[in-house]
C-alpha cells in the first residue's frame, strides 16, 4: 500500500468549502419545499436540515470561517424553533425566508472564500442581516437570534 501524504491545511480548507457548498445547496432545496410537506414529513425534513446545518456551522470556525459559524448558528436556532413548534403558514414563510437569507450569505462566503471577520463591511452586513431578519421572526425567536 503506497504511503499517503497528509493533506495540507489549504487542501483541507478546499475540501471543507466544497462539502459545505454541497450541504448549503441541499439545505436550499429542503427549505424551499418545506411548506409543501405534510406535518409528519416536515418533521423529518427539519431534522435532516438541523443535522446538515449543525455540521456546517460546527466546522466553519475550525476551517477559518467564523462568520459561517455565526450565520449557521442563527439559522440552526431557527431550524430548532421549527422542530419545537408548529408555526402558522405565514409565520413559517417568514422563518423560511430568514433561514434562506442566512444560507445565501453562507453560500456567498464559501463561493468568494471570505474569511476575514475583521472586515468592517462583512461584520456590518452580517449584523444588518441578523437584525433585519430577526424582525420578521416570532418574538421568542427574535430574542434568541439577536442574543447570538
Amino acid at each position: 500500500m503506497p504511503d499517503q501524504k497528509p493533506l495540507s491545511p489549504e487542501e483541507l480548507k478546499t475540501l471543507y468549502r466544497s462539502g459545505a457548498q454541497d450541504d448549503i445547496s441541499a439545505l436550499q432545496k429542503l427549505i424551499s419545499g418545506l411548506a409543501d410537506q405534510k406535518q409528519e414529513a416536515r418533521a423529518d425534513v427539519i431534522s435532516e436540515m438541523a443535522a446538515i446545518l449543525h455540521n456546517v456551522k460546527g466546522q466553519g470556525a475550525s476551517f477559518g470561517y467564523p462568520a459561517i459559524t455565526l450565520l449557521g448558528s442563527n439559522a440552526h436556532l431557527m431550524i430548532r424553533f421549527l422542530q419545537d413548534t408548529t408555526p402558522e403558514t405565514g409565520e413559517l414563510a417568514n422563518i423560511q425566508a430568514v433561514i434562506k437569507a442566512h444560507l445565501d450569505m453562507i453560500e456567498l462566503l464559501l463561493k468568494e472564500d471570505i474569511q476575514d471577520t475583521k472586515s468592517a463591511p462583512l461584520n456590518n452586513a452580517i449584523a444588518a442581516l441578523t437584525e433585519h431578519c430577526a424582525r420578521n421572526l416570532p418574538q421568542d425567536l427574535q430574542d434568541k437570534v439577536l442574543r447570538s
